[in-house]
């Protein structure tokens, strides 16, 4: 999903393969990258419901 939001804004930048290397490389460069990701996807989750299922209790 962020490779085809970057091609959107960037329709001749990096092919999936390149863009893939290059993030992941990007993501070892910094120990602290992965901790502040996973703080961002927690956030989100427990922002949303993400059971899948309705409250039907109220």
């Amino acid at each position: 999903m962020l490779w085809l939001e970057y091609k959107e804004e960037h329709p001749n930048g990096l092919e999936y393969s390149q863009f893939c290397k290059r993030y992941g490389d990007w993501r070892r460069s910094d120990p602290s990258v992965d901790m502040r990701l996973e703080q961002e996807v927690t956030t989100i989750a427990t922002r949303s419901n993400t059971t899948g299922f309705a409250n039907i209790e109220n």
